[in-house]
C-alpha cells in the first residue's frame, strides 16, 4: 500500500470532508502533484493548472489503509 506523508494525508482528508470530494490547493504544491501522479486524486476537469483537487476511489482506499500517514 502507498505510504502517505502527513501533508498528502491531510489533503486527502480535506477532500473527504467536502461533500463534493474536493479541496482548493495550488497546482504547484508538491504533495498535491504527487497524489495526482499516484492517481489518488485528480485536478478538476483534469486540468493540471486548476486549483481544485478531487479525491479518487483509490485515494479513499489509501486514506483508509494508511492510518496516521504511515
Amino acid at each position: 500500500m502507498a505510504r502517505l506523508t502527513k501533508a498528502q494525508r491531510d489533503l486527502l482528508q480535506e477532500c473527504c470532508n467536502d461533500e463534493r470530494g474536493m479541496t482548493g490547493v495550488a497546482s504547484s504544491y508538491a504533495p498535491a502533484r504527487i497524489l495526482v501522479q499516484r492517481k489518488l486524486s485528480v485536478w478538476l476537469h483534469d486540468d493540471p493548472y486548476s486549483d481544485r483537487l478531487i479525491i479518487t476511489d483509490a485515494g479513499r482506499a489509501a486514506l483508509k489503509d494508511t492510518p496516521n500517514g504511515q
